[in-house]
């Protein structure tokens, strides 16, 4: 019962700071670049993966580490959703190269993952060829129906919500994002607490936008970089803001 009152609250909150002003088929779009489109179900369990190679690692990373990381994945009954070659971080500490979506079916699932064998290897060539792997899990704040296109700007976000008045402040600058800058969050992300050994947050997502250049213009108003302030620090704790390119597979 606590954790459905979390997850209600947690949607509840969501909802409040996501001001959305798409039509109600904005997710469902024309076929782009034959790349692949998602279809998930609220609240199934999403994995994120960020990636930061070493300076002479690229080369081990693509092929040995995430072969093997994506055969574990798949063994374990995880499913590839998308990855991102890294253009840009905005917030947070973290520095990777890349960043990789998975969904999964249940929690088992990814303790198979958690447990398997393979991670031997994997950890041995992560030592020699990264710096970090960071993975976070959440919950699929809504129902998704979306089509990839390798012309767009992809964003994951993630914070621990500490001031929620601070927060419904950041609402105007948002809905400015949404409607006079093509923002799109087609896949929010409420964070779990269920899984050991994750990146924590309460809430998070992947937002598509437009292209590099309306991204910019909208990080560089004065609306969001006076805004930014106070929903870096106080209102929000493991602020992480990372922008890329859809990598075609």
């Amino acid at each position: 019962m606590k954790h459905t009152i979390k997850l209600f609250i947690t949607s509840i909150l969501i909802s409040f700071l996501i001001v959305s002003c798409n039509d109600d088929d904005s997710n469902e779009r024309e076929p782009v670049n034959n790349l692949p489109t998602i279809n998930l179900e609220a609240n199934t369990l999403i994995q994120f993966i960020l990636l930061d190679n070493k300076d002479d690692g690229e080369e081990v990373v693509e092929n040995e580490f995430i072969p093997l990381l994506e055969q574990t994945i798949t063994n374990s009954g995880g499913v590839f959703l998308g990855a991102f070659n890294t253009i840009s971080v905005e917030e947070g500490n973290l520095t990777p190269q890349q960043f990789r979506i998975y969904k999964w079916p249940d929690i088992t699932a990814i303790e198979a993952f958690q447990n398997d064998q393979n991670h031997i290897e994997l950890e041995s060539i992560e030592t020699n060829a990264l710096r970090n792997v960071t993975i976070g899990y959440g919950l699929a704040g809504a129902d998704v129906n979306y089509q990839f296109d390798q012309n767009k700007v992809y964003e994951l976000y993630s914070a621990n919500i500490i001031d929620f008045d601070l927060i419904t402040q950041f609402g105007p600058i948002q809905q400015i994002a949404n409607e006079e800058y093509g923002r799109n969050e087609f896949l929010p992300l409420i964070g779990t607490t269920d899984i050991q050994g994750g990146w924590s947050f309460m809430v998070g997502g992947i937002v598509e936008w437009p292209d590099e250049q309306t991204l910019f213009e909208f990080l560089h108003l004065d609306s969001f970089l006076n805004g930014i302030e106070n929903y870096r620090n106080p209102a929000t704790e493991n602020l992480l803001l990372i922008n890329g390119k859809y990598i075609i597979q």
